[in-house]
């Protein structure tokens, strides 16, 4: 049972990761700066992790606008 909950924490971690992303890559600047500092909160480890994110996108080829033409699942 202790496995199902951990993966259940887990699961519901990435799903709100996921959520935060899909929200702040649709921002700029001062904008997705806070958007990250109030969705956070005192959480620094899903900061790093949603930071990290961003800066991956950031740094990608892909186009500005790839995420808006998707629908998270």
């Amino acid at each position: 049972m202790v496995k199902d909950n951990q993966s259940s924490g887990v699961a519901e971690r990435y799903a709100r990761l996921k959520q935060l992303f899909f929200g702040a890559v649709e921002l700029d600047g001062a904008d997705r700066r806070r958007f990250v500092e109030e969705a956070c909160g005192e959480d620094a480890e899903l900061r790093a992790e949603l930071e990290s994110l961003l800066d991956c996108h950031r740094q990608s080829d892909m186009p500005e606008d790839f995420w808006s033409r998707r629908q998270p699942n």
